[in-house]
């Protein structure tokens, strides 16, 4: 694959060429979709600390890839459908001593956060035939007991994990005999039943447990620009537009062409991080770089 030119990326290892000379030229294009990404990620940071309604669960790490879908697009449809807001721990960042992402549901309406849970739960988590369980976390004594009067189960059940305040209880689908639907009405009726405890919204609202991970981003400007970035590589020969239509379509990146001072073809891929390094392993496969 031919070296990277010029690059405009906020990754670590990407940013070391940087400091080497390469130059760094975003396109308007690009500059115009991290505004928009900006803005919907301060409106959803806002959506979220509003609440007034607030639920925790744990999710395995495959599950939250899912829910997330390619480019966030599932995530996005889910919080548009049922007026919520969602908020996923980092990657790689899980509750204390556990391997299970941090997933919380903020929404307006107790209607909302029934529905949003119900569907997380039913469609989500439950439809991986290795999830059996659903693993709720219960910021207080007072919630831990009402959860408890919703589900039988829990009443001789202990919690499943702990830290400091919170006390996670995994629900089970056997208990429910394998009705998925039921399940997820029953967490759905225990997030409702909770809200009543407003003492603990700090430790129901938190999302990372490591000491170097911010639970909600301050700098939403350093945060976009981490998952967007702009390759110009040089090509062997010049890409037919529909090659370059295919790509643009399936991966969801902008793709231009163009020619250098030396009259060599470069091709200019940009978008988010994940997407635009698949569209460059492609080419690689085509040995067009």
């Amino acid at each position: 694959m031919a070296r990277s030119i010029l690059i405009d990326v906020g990754m670590q290892d990407l940013v070391i060429l940087g400091q080497q000379g390469i130059k760094s030229v975003p396109s308007r294009s690009t500059r115009k979709r991290k505004a928009r990404a900006k803005l919907a990620a301060k409106v959803r940071d806002e959506r979220f600390r509003a609440g007034p309604y607030w639920f925790k669960m744990l999710i395995p790490e495959a599950t939250a890839g899912v829910i997330m879908g390619h480019g966030g697009s599932t995530l996005i449809n889910l919080e548009k459908e049922t007026l919520a807001a969602i908020k996923l721990s980092p990657y790689g960042s899980y509750f204390a001593n556990s391997c299970l992402r941090v997933l919380v549901v903020a929404a307006p309406t107790l209607e909302a956060l029934e529905k949003v849970i119900t569907k997380i739960v039913a469609n989500f988590i439950l439809e991986d035939d290795s999830s059996n369980s659903i693993y709720i976390s219960l910021a207080s004594p007072e919630a831990l007991a009402a959860a408890r009067n919703i589900d039988p189960s829990l009443r001789v059940a202990e919690p499943t994990l702990q830290h400091g305040n919170e006390s996670i209880m995994e629900v089970s689908l056997e208990d429910y005999n394998n009705d998925k639907i039921l399940l997820s009405i029953a967490c759905a009726a225990i997030a409702v039943a909770i809200q009543f405890d407003r003492s603990h919204i700090s430790d129901t609202v938190r999302l990372a447990y490591d000491a170097n991970v911010q639970t909600l981003a301050d700098d939403m400007d350093t945060l976009v620009d981490a998952h967007f970035c702009n390759i110009v590589c040089g090509c062997k020969s010049l890409v037919p537009p529909a090659t370059l239509d295919w790509l643009s379509k399936n991966y969801r990146v902008e793709i231009d062409t163009f020619s250098d001072e030396h009259q060599c073809y470069v091709i200019r891929i940009g978008g988010i991080v994940r997407d635009v390094y698949t569209a460059l392993h492609t080419l690689a496969l085509m040995s067009v770089i």
